[in-house]
């Protein structure tokens, strides 16, 4: 979140508001901060020392307009505003957590308000849209697209604004083909599964959202609804989808506790999709560490 008094340069791609949830509230240097366990894909070896979350899933300047000369435009204007929605979506999933907590919830059939599921459906979209690899991806494009024919920085700011507009100008109910609405489009009509774990197994990454498609290796802006979305939302808790279908009729939206078999395959699939670090409450379990070198095909 930016400090108003100084311009924010760490700007986060996995909010903290998701982070905090995995972290542990400790007493660090004579001040209480929010830290978490950090496992390394790349070397295969967690951290010695849990560390601060505002030191992780962040790159500098990530969403700042420039100008030909490389001056800042707007400066914090994207961070602040994606702020305040972090702070609406944070309440949203606190109340869902709070509510999946209740047994008399596993018996009703329509467990998220239509606002929740909205909520979330928006918070998974920002998130998909503000990964590094995605705004560069779509700054790449541009440049593909109008070689030698835009100015310094601005295919960058063209990208940032392309894939952020809805939550810079809040408009949400205009322009249905924008990419906002095509990466929020997959989520509907998919069944809201909020899974639930007695122990707390989940863990989350630096790539949070586990997107599956038999025919995608990655995300691409033109591909249908993915066949299987998996958000894990706190240790404990996790949020489940597929598609409707008339096997999915009566658990379209609602509250269960996970077998085994889906905490496994919970665990295996943010694994798979995270690029470089694992983040977790808790240290990294021996049978945790088997799912994750099988979901990342290394064999010792």
């Amino acid at each position: 979140m930016a400090n108003d008094k100084k311009p924010t340069t760490d700007e986060h791609f996995v909010p903290r508001m998701h982070l905090r949830r995995f972290s542990e509230r400790k007493l660090n240097k004579g001040k209480f901060k929010d830290l978490i366990w950090a496992y390394n894909l790349t070397e295969m070896k967690q951290l010695p020392d849990q560390i601060r979350i505002e030191s992780i899933c962040f790159e500098k300047h990530l969403y700042e307009f420039k100008d030909e000369e490389s001056n800042f435009i707007y400066r914090n204007s994207v961070e602040n505003t994606l702020s305040r929605y972090e702070i609406e979506f944070s309440n949203t999933i606190g109340q869902v957590l709070r509510n999946a907590e209740n047994d008399k919830n596993l018996h009703t059939r329509c467990f998220l308000s239509s606002k929740e599921k909205a909520l979330l459906m928006a918070f998974m979209t920002l998130q998909i849209l503000r990964y590094p690899f995605v705004l560069s991806s779509a700054e790449d494009l541009l440049n593909e697209m109008f070689p030698d024919q835009l100015k310094a920085n601005e295919a960058r700011n063209v990208a940032v604004w392309n894939c952020l507009d809805a939550f810079i100008d809040g408009k949400f109910d205009v322009e249905r083909n924008s990419i906002f609405w095509r990466i929020a489009n997959w989520f509907e009509d998919m069944a809201f599964i909020i899974g639930r774990s007695k122990e707390p197994v989940f863990f989350t990454a630096d790539r949070p959202i586990f997107l599956f498609h038999s025919e995608r290796d990655t995300i691409d802006f033109s591909m249908d609804r993915p066949e299987k979305v998996i958000f894990p939302l706190s240790p404990t808790m996790v949020l489940y989808m597929i598609p409707n279908s008339e096997e999915t009729r009566r658990k379209r939206n609602v509250l269960m506790d996970l077998p085994d078999e889906f905490i496994r395959e919970v665990q295996w699939s943010i694994a798979q999709c995270a690029k470089e670090w694992i983040y977790s409450r808790y240290p990294i379990t021996e049978e945790q560490l088997q799912l994750i070198k099988d979901a990342r095909r290394i064999d010792k």
